[in-house]
């Protein structure tokens, strides 16, 4: 039973409070549980205000309306939403079907906004459209159907869920008169079981169906005519033909339901949907490729910086590296004291009072003093034996990692060779061989009859890629004016004479010089003492494949470093007889005996390792102010090996392994025993800040991209919300709550955004192969894969243009569920 207690209801204008319209003026009647009841009076009277008030559309009013003994004052927002979906159903002047969901589903969308699952709503919907006589009309869209057929399919969607009431506004007002009764028959065939109460102006079809009229004028109730025979009703067949199974609950859209409306209202407007994906797509496709920019770039970079370290060898210098963050900061520093001090000085041209500016110069060495003192007292590595057996030992545990280690021991040994009748130093061209497994596996030995050196006079010449000889190599055989050479008329010539430390240098006053060219003749000819002189056994150059295009442009930055880099490699042994003798010379102790060098005479004196500041200060200026250790090496002595090279194998697997051993020794060791080692990748580390520089730019065009995208999406969802503002009204009319409604609007641009992220990282995947093949041509290598799209970048993209799309609509879709749905049906919406 639906019970009003003194409704009133008034639409007030803000702008013009005189001219507030009261709608319904202290209405009160109480409507039986059945029956067929019509509303007449004249247009704007207030009869579909009272019928929007029964059926909850219109919720602010004074009065109470009670249902089944429960006032409504206690509802909230849900419970209005409930009571539409299973107390009520609305049958409109005009249809209100949905026109992208075909009959049956325009009838399924009640039950199933009030719970019912997929399988009872469509039995509910049929058995509601077949008693309308509609069973061959099921899967036909709804603009295929006559008025009369479209009013029959708003009448089953009212009665699917079998309500209490059914409240028609001037259901036969766009019918002709033989579907007018049709209509009516229906109308009055629900009524022996149910309440019907219907709003027209027709007066005949009122008076012939009615069981009671209610005559409005003015807002106020002026009569009720009780048309009813007392007699009583019989019950018909149609409670049976109702569907009692299900018991309603709170009604809720399920979010399926939404992307099934959803899609299929974009699929009613493919071509803008289509457009709509394109627009949006346009910042992802930019993304996508930015992206893969950066992933193909992070692992071009490392690839690069794998094969930098593969061709270029881990260096350990005897000297440390001072370009640090700690001088960074204390160039900082001393930039911002010297900037105070131009302040003063800028003050003290406007001041009477005298300043002493060397007051303020004192204060600045101090600090810099200060910051000095905190830098490592020792910039020396010291390359001992202990370290050397310490790298050498990883190699014994590491075979597949390091495939060689160089040692240089002897940084300035002295081999005398004879060019063009004079004798002349080509040490710079000798270095000592390698440690390494089996060296036959990265050399390769030219001709027949060559060998790998083993006694102390053999030794080996390194040809480039393209069988160059070095130069002075070249001269010292006297072959330095031919062509073509044969690799047997090198093998087995002498080419030049170890000169031994005290050997090469006499004292001149007091300094020692390198002997003259005739001296060194002198030597060469007549025998050196303790001298060894080398003969070639063998001509040997490097196994691979030349480089060419982006790839050899590109090694320019790591400058590959050979396992044998130089022009003439001599035995092991031979590096120990020289080490040895090296130790042992009178230059040795004479320069360990005295703090000036003994190369240059008494003068200036040696720099102590503790005056840091002075270090600083000459080191990065280019001046002088060598140590003692320093000298020594300039002899060609050292307490230590000058350098340690360490040539690495499948780099991408053991390099980090191999930095961690490297800085695993100087764990728990003082820091003047500390070995300094190099960062893990230069060539990486500036690919990778270049990278990140272009990255920020081109994420700054990507996103600008991506933003008009989404104000173009959210322009277009909210064209969407104003064309769909008639199905937000029958939803709201049906049960559908604000939730549900915003849902739905979501749901669209989910699917917006599903199909923007699909196109665009697809576009996207292509621009790639044909950039990458574009790039591979222009830099004359068979394979670039410089943009990378890959699973993680789909995976991602596809995520984030959901997420962005979906954000996009919340706006739109928030002014659609706030649409009022009054409004909506009475065509009175803005």
């Amino acid at each position: 039973m639906i019970k009003l207690e003194h409704i009133s209801k008034s639409y007030y204008d803000k702008k013009n409070p005189s001219k507030t319209v009261n709608a319904l003026k202290d209405i009160s009647i109480t409507f039986p549980k059945q029956g067929f009841i019509s509303i007449l009076g004249p247009s704007g009277c207030g009869k579909t205000t009272l019928l929007n008030i029964l059926g909850g559309l219109d919720t602010r009013y004074e009065g109470n309306l009670i249902v089944n003994d429960v006032n409504t004052k206690t509802f909230r927002g849900n419970d209005w939403d409930s009571y539409r979906n299973s107390h009520v159903g609305f049958v409109f002047q005009e249809y209100n079907l949905i026109p992208h969901q075909n009959v049956s589903q325009n009838v399924e969308l009640a039950p199933t906004i009030a719970g019912a699952s997929k399988i009872e709503a469509k039995e509910n919907s049929k058995k509601m459209l077949e008693y309308m006589d509609l069973q061959d009309k099921i899967t036909q869209k709804t603009n295929t159907l006559s008025g009369g057929q479209k009013q029959r399919v708003a009448i089953a969607r009212a009665l699917v869920n079998n309500p209490e009431m059914i409240l028609a506004d001037e259901p036969t007002s766009a019918l002709d008169t033989k579907t007018s009764q049709q209509v009516m028959e229906i109308l009055k065939e629900i009524s022996k079981n149910k309440l019907v109460i219907m709003v027209t102006h027709n007066i005949d079809l009122a008076k012939k169906y009615s069981s009671k009229i209610v005559n409005i004028l003015d807002g106020k109730i002026q009569s009720v005519e009780d048309l009813e025979n007392e007699e009583e009703k019989k019950k018909e067949e149609f409670l049976e033909k109702m569907p009692q199974n299900y018991k309603y609950g709170k009604s809720k859209m399920k979010f399926k339901t939404a992307l099934n409306l959803s899609f299929k209202s974009l699929m009613t407007r493919k071509r803008r949907t289509f457009l709509t994906t394109i627009a949006g797509s346009i910042g992802i496709i930019c993304l996508s490729v930015i992206l893969g920019i950066y992933n193909g770039a992070s692992d071009f970079a490392k690839d690069m910086s794998n094969k930098a370290l593969t061709n270029r060898p881990i260096r350990i210098s005897s000297r440390r590296n001072y370009s640090s963050e700690e001088y960074r900061q204390y160039k900082k520093q001393k930039k911002e004291y010297e900037k105070e001090y131009r302040k003063l000085e800028k003050e003290a041209r406007t001041s009477t009072k005298i300043s002493n500016p060397e007051k303020k110069q004192e204060k600045l060495n101090e600090e810099l003093k200060r910051m000095a003192a905190k830098k490592n007292k020792n910039y020396f590595n010291n390359l001992s034996s202990e370290y050397q057996q310490f790298i050498l030992n990883m190699q014994d545990q590491n075979p597949d990692a390091i495939r060689a280690i160089a040692i240089n021991r002897n940084p300035n040994a002295i081999f005398v060779a004879k060019k063009d009748g004079k004798y002349f130093n080509m040490g710079d061209n000798f270095a000592e061989m390698p440690y390494v497994k089996d060296i036959s596996k990265y050399y390769d030995l030219v001709g027949n009859k060559g060998k790998w050196p083993q006694a102390k006079d053999e030794v080996v010449v390194t040809l480039d890629s393209a069988n160059n000889l070095n130069r002075n190599v070249l001269a010292a055989l006297g072959l330095d004016k031919r062509d073509d050479i044969d690799v047997e008329e090198v093998i087995g010539k002498t080419l030049a004479t170890f000169v031994p430390l005290d050997n090469a240098y006499k004292k001149v006053e007091d300094s020692y010089h390198f002997v003259s060219p005739e001296e060194l003749k002198s030597l060469c000819e007549n025998g050196v003492e303790n001298g060894v002189k080398l003969k070639i056994v063998g001509v040997v150059k490097e196994k691979g494949k030349e480089e060419n295009g982006l790839v050899k442009e590109l090694s320019r930055f790591y400058m590959k470093t050979p396992i044998l880099s130089e022009a003439v490699i001599y035995s092991r042994e031979l590096g120990d007889y020289i080490y040895q003798n090296n130790q042992n010379s009178q230059l040795c102790k004479l320069q360990n005996s005295v703090d000036y060098s003994i190369l240059t005479g008494p003068g200036e004196k040696a720099k102590t390792s503790d005056d840091i500041m002075n270090f600083y200060q000459n080191f990065y200026s280019g001046s002088g102010g060598k140590t003692k250790e320093e000298f020594l090496m300039d002899l060609g002595v050292s307490k230590s090996a000058s350098r340690i090279y360490i040539y690495l194998d499948n780099v991408e697997k053991y390099k980090e392994d191999i930095f961690k051993m490297l800085n695993g020794y100087n764990e728990n060791k003082a820091d003047k025993d500390q070995i300094q080692i190099p960062e893990l990748s230069d060539m990486e580390s500036m690919v990778l800040t270049l990278q990140s520089i272009c990255f920020a730019l081109l994420l700054t065009i990507g996103l600008a991209s991506l933003l008009t995208s989404l104000i173009m999406i959210s322009l277009l969802t909210f064209i969407s919300v104003l064309e769909r503002t008639k199905e937000i009204g029958v939803l709201r009319s049906i049960g559908a709550r604000k939730k549900d409604i915003s849902r739905l609007f979501k749901s669209e641009t989910l699917i917006i955004g599903f199909f923007t992220g699909i196109f665009g990282v697809a576009v996207g995947q292509g621009l790639s192969v044909i950039i990458n093949n574009w790039l591979a041509n222009k830099a004359e290598v068979s394979k670039l894969n410089l943009v990378k799209i890959d699973i993680k970048v789909w995976l991602g993209l596809l995520a984030f243009s959901l997420l962005t799309t979906v954000l996009a609509g919340v706006i739109p879709a928030k002014i659609a569920s706030r649409k009022d749905p009054v409004k909506i049906l009475t065509g009175t919406n803005n």
